[in-house]
């Protein structure tokens, strides 16, 4: 009796592999170029204020390492051939308009309608099939980050044209 193999939860795709390098790579170029816009930012004359770069700097830095890691984790993943079609492309390239779409209705119609459609729409794409529990999570979650941008930092967020 032979054993049936059973690719393990670390290996995949062929497409997968060359989505999440694809992946890594662009948001690695966005990272370098946040690094690179930050230091056009305006510096202040107070010695306790450490200046509007600071924070895209942590971040970016924090990105790029992440994004390094992942890469590393990619390229050393064992690839297995799957038979089934793979429709990962084309959820990262649906996933990257919804994205652009969010990033273009804000302005529109504001950060609450726009943020809370593309975190339902999303999470459908990510295989949760459920529109109401997409729906109420997505609310929730729109809710919370309004809450600790708004009210808890005193960033106020777009309302958008349709709502001013």
């Amino acid at each position: 009796m032979q054993p049936t193999h059973t690719p393990s939860s670390a290996s995949i795709s062929p497409a997968d592999r060359r989505a999440d390098l694809v992946i890594t790579v662009l948001l690695t170029g966005v990272a370098t170029a946040a690094i690179a816009v930050s230091y056009s930012f305006p510096s202040t004359s107070l010695e306790t204020d450490i200046g509007s770069a600071r924070f895209p700097l942590i971040y970016a830095s924090i990105l790029m390492l992440l994004c390094a890691l992942l890469f590393w984790q990619k390229l050393r993943a064992p690839v297995v051939n799957t038979p089934a079609a793979d429709t990962r492309p084309l959820r990262t390239l649906l996933g990257v308009l919804l994205s652009i779409g969010c990033t273009w209705l804000i302005p529109i119609a504001g950060y609450g309608l726009s943020v809370t459609l593309f975190l339902t729409l999303m999470m459908r794409l990510l295989g949760r099939l459920n529109w109401w529990l997409n729906g109420v999570l997505a609310i929730a979650i729109a809710g919370v980050l309004y809450a600790v941008f708004s009210l808890g930092l005193g960033v106020p967020l777009p309302k958008g044209a349709w709502f001013e």
